[in-house]
């Protein structure tokens, strides 16, 4: 498994389009997020083995530095329970030394937080 970081505005479209149909079902923070570069800076983590993709993460900060940075990370369901999110979480972790938002998803996203020691907030987990 080999771990890369591409800042967002140098992906090529055929990665992006890979990006959404990979993970996207209908509205999502993800695909909001990606689709708003002038409020985002954007970090994309992969990894892949070969050529495959087998999970991502986006690290994102808006411009207004008061915010939070946000972390939000897809594995597929074949590929969870193989190290794959704990990899681009440290990754996505070491962009920020503020506290960050975590973009929970399902039960599992929630669990798999909850194991770092994230905790919930009123404003996501924390």
């Amino acid at each position: 498994m080999k771990l890369s970081v591409k800042d967002f505005e140098k992906l090529d479209i055929k990665e992006k389009r890979y990006l959404y149909n990979l993970t996207f079902r209908g509205e999502s923070g993800m695909r909001e997020t990606m689709n708003s570069p002038s409020v985002y800076d954007m970090k994309i983590i992969f990894v892949r083995e070969g050529e495959k993709i087998l999970g991502w993460g986006l690290f994102s900060e808006t411009h207004d530095k008061r915010k939070r940075p946000r972390i939000m990370i897809y594995v597929s369901r074949i590929n969870r329970r193989r190290g794959i999110g704990t990899k681009i979480l440290k990754k996505a972790m070491s962009f920020s030394k503020k506290r960050v938002k975590i973009g929970i998803h399902d039960d599992a996203s929630e669990s798999f937080y909850e194991g770092f020691g994230f905790t919930e907030a009123k404003d996501g987990f924390l």
